[in-house]
């Protein structure tokens, strides 16, 4: 097992632990949260995988907390890494690509471009709780090949109508953050091509707001959405990066991935346009024809076997057990 240093004392007033030391210190989640459950499977055999050791034992150091730019213990943390020339670890899920100014620091990451990525810079999964678990029974529905193929979305885009197109064009002018809109703009792009390709059975939810967290009775609706489909819309958020990548995963169906510069975990092992129809930003307008390029070249028997390979993949790769186990199976590898 790996040898971890870390202490609370350098988590920021009121912050919270990772999650990667819930088996030592907690769930990270309040059993109220819609996404309560998404880390059982990891506080039950996290401590197989690590142990939590004294500074002369350790091998590495993890930071307890996120990262944030105004807590002066992480850095404290950070320099005592390198005097006991030891690897530093921070985990940061956030939609902020703010730069982390620790050049030795190892740093895994939601929101950040690969166009500008740093050599000490990796992508980290946004978690929610194992749709085909939760919604599912846990039983892989397996969608047959049809000549018509249906197409997903449940969510937010720019508008809908006149009025929430006039009220999306004010907004984005009188926003700080530039790239805010980013996400709704090709997510509603996105989704009127799809509506209008007749090559395609969409099955679409516009909702009128942003719905983390989101009452239970939503959040299945949404699951649901996912589960009944082939393929499946996956777009940026606020951050670079997409939490409903991962659960279109879990699902075991298809991402229908706007690429918009971004950067996936294990890209060094994991080749993901063979689990994507990948579609970069700049041919989102070539939308449809990618979408049924990728159908019409798949076999009916490939069709299959690419839903069971996509849940093979979260389970072993992308699940907060499967992410961690491969994580630190990786850093043992480079340590010894």
């Amino acid at each position: 097992m790996l040898k971890v240093f870390s202490d609370q004392k350098y988590l920021f007033p009121g912050q919270k632990h990772v999650s990667f030391f819930n088996p030592y210190w907690g769930d990270l989640d309040d059993v109220s949260d819609v996404d309560f459950g998404r880390y059982l499977r990891y506080n039950e055999d996290g401590k197989t995988l690590f142990r939590i050791v004294s500074l002369d034992d350790a091998e590495v150091i993890i930071c307890p907390g996120e990262w944030r730019a105004d807590n002066s213990k992480i850095l404290e943390l950070y320099n005592i890494a390198l005097n006991k020339n030891l690897p530093f670890i921070i985990f940061f899920n956030n939609d902020s690509d703010e730069e982390i100014p620790l050049e030795k620091a190892i740093i895994f990451r939601t929101s950040f471009y690969k166009s500008n990525i740093k050599d000490n810079e990796f992508a980290y999964p946004g978690w929610s709780v194992d749709f085909l678990e939760k919604y599912s029974g846990g039983v892989l529905t397996i969608s047959t090949k049809k000549k018509i193929p249906t197409v997903a979305y449940a969510g937010y885009i720019d508008y809908y109508n006149l009025k929430s197109m006039i009220l999306f064009k004010v907004r984005k002018i009188l926003s700080k953050n530039k790239n805010s809109s980013l996400g709704p703009e090709l997510r509603g792009k996105a989704v009127r091509l799809i509506q209008r390709d007749i090559r395609f059975k969409s099955e679409i939810i516009i909702r009128k707001g942003f719905l983390g967290g989101c009452k239970e009775h939503l959040r299945k609706e949404y699951a649901d959405n996912m589960l009944k489909s082939d393929y499946v819309l996956v777009t940026r958020g606020a951050g670079n990066f997409s939490y409903r990548f991962y659960e279109v995963l879990s699902c075991g169906k298809i991402p229908v991935f706007i690429d918009t510069d971004c950067v996936l975990p294990f890209e060094d092992s994991i080749n993901w346009r063979d689990y994507c129809v990948w579609v970069d930003q700049s041919e989102i307008k070539h939308l449809g024809d990618k979408i049924d390029e990728f159908h019409q070249k798949i076999s009916d028997d490939g069709f299959i076997q690419i839903q069971k390979a996509i849940r093979s993949l979260y389970e072993e790769k992308i699940c907060p057990s499967g992410y961690y186990k491969t994580l630190l199976n990786q850093i043992k590898l480079t340590l010894h």
